[in-house]
């Protein structure tokens, strides 16, 4: 999947950065609004706490003027008559600014299911990822997955043929920057090796790299499919 780039813009004290900036891990690219070039732009975060009722609805459709065919999400402390105004106007959703980054992550994919689905549909050798319904499949095999495990093949695939180191991986399955001395990645790596072998036995194998972590090695031909295949 081609990284989504997410225009971000704020009227806030407080801006919440550390909710936008771990949406970072989940495959965004984040930038400011007046920084980003518009066309590149795939969604629009705007977060207010500081602004008046009428001023911002003002911003709010100057915005949607200037860029109508963009999703933009509102981060905002908001009554449910403001919510309804915000909507009114053109926001496609209006979020509280306490929303945790995976629910945020929820939306920002529940929006592009309407805009484009096509964004997530990637190939990597014989391996189908799915980015929107988190499913992955390798000749046409489904690998039934829990969460975790589908956050950790899509990163070993994606990367490949690149190692992963243990600390990306605690990283980005569990948002941990100091490892906490679990055995949690290996146990994770494991359980994904069997159910790879029980699924898919013809699969490239996940292989331990000394002092180095984790890798999978696949054909570094990218395709990215139409939507048309769905």
């Amino acid at each position: 999947m081609e990284k989504l780039h997410i225009s971000w813009i704020s009227f806030s004290n407080h801006s919440n950065f550390h909710n936008i900036e771990n949406l970072s891990r989940f495959g965004f690219t984040i930038n400011c609004l007046f920084a980003a070039n518009h066309k590149k732009t795939s969604l629009l975060l705007i977060s207010n706490e500081t602004i008046h009722c009428n001023k911002i609805m003002k911003i709010m459709i100057d915005i949607r003027h200037t860029m109508p065919h963009i999703p933009a999400i509102f981060i905002g402390h908001c009554s449910s008559n403001i919510r309804g105004e915000l909507l009114t106007i053109g926001m496609d959703d209006v979020v509280s600014p306490n929303i945790q980054p995976i629910e945020l992550y929820a939306r920002i994919i529940g929006l592009h299911k309407r805009y484009d689905k096509g964004l997530y549909i990637r190939k990597i050798g014989a391996f189908h990822i799915d980015y929107l319904d988190r499913n992955i499949s390798y000749d046409d095999i489904h690998i039934p997955l829990k969460p975790r495990e589908y956050l950790l093949l899509e990163y070993l695939i994606t990367n490949s043929p690149k190692p992963v180191s243990r600390t990306n991986i605690l990283y980005h399955l569990w948002n941990c920057r100091h490892d906490p001395g679990t055995n949690s990645v290996e146990v994770h790596i494991w359980r994904l090796r069997q159910k790879m072998i029980e699924y898919v036995p013809n699969a490239p194998k996940i292989q331990t790299i000394k002092n180095r972590g984790y890798a999978i090695v696949v054909h570094k031909y990218v395709q990215k499919l139409s939507p048309i295949w769905l």
